[in-house]
């Protein structure tokens, strides 16, 4: 088997890197890429990962942290080490300085995905790689450019999106709302509407 420096070395010479890091993991050492998000959509392209969002500090402790608790909780086909599941590992910084830290699975990671998909949602703030470049493209300064010619032939869905709009305005501005309920509570609607739109606009 390849060490995993190796795994890193060959399949990141197509990229064009900002600065390159190692960091110790164990008994190993580990390159660790920074990339911009240009290269994450080139990477989402042919490869699936997972991304944990505010990886600040040691990233060697994420990295050490991450395969001891997929072991642990055997989510993988057998415990071992981090080279088994994952191929690469990146890191990005978005606009607003947050560090992210990418983990792109082995073709054949003894990873199970099912019951790493449940830990996930248990994690919090992580992500799949194929959703990241949708959902925090804004985070890297980049504006997705819509075309509205068929929402505007559909009044009903702007009338519907303007009510819960008008909702949320209403309980945000609310006599009985607690300025520290208003993120939550922001994070859980938009993440409700999220899984509803992915569950009925097919």
């Amino acid at each position: 088997m390849k060490k995993f420096e190796e795994f890193i070395k060959e399949s990141t010479n197509h990229l064009e890197l900002v600065s390159e890091k190692i960091v110790r993991a164990g008994k190993n050492k580990y390159k660790i890429k920074d990339i911009d998000f240009d290269d994450i959509e080139k990477i989402s392209k042919k490869s699936e990962g997972i991304i944990f969002l505010g990886a600040g500090g040691n990233l060697a402790e994420w990295v050490n942290g991450v395969n001891d608790t997929w072991n642990e909780e055997g989510l993988a086909s057998k415990a071992g080490p981090i080279e088994d599941k994952i191929e690469d590992l990146y890191s990005t910084k978005t606009t607003g300085g947050r560090t992210d830290l990418i983990m792109i699975f082995k073709k054949k990671t003894t990873l199970e995905i099912g019951k790493l998909a449940m830990w996930r949602l248990r994690f919090g703030d992580a992500s799949w790689l194929s959703d990241y470049i949708v959902n925090y493209a804004s985070h890297h300064g980049v504006e997705e450019s819509v075309n509205e010619e068929y929402v505007e032939l559909m009044p009903e869905v702007a009338n519907a999106l303007g009510k819960i709009h008008t909702a949320w305005s209403e309980w945000k501005n609310g006599p009985l709302t607690q300025r520290a309920d208003i993120k939550p509570a922001q994070k859980e609607l938009k993440g409700w509407i999220d899984r509803w739109f992915k569950a009925n606009i097919k």
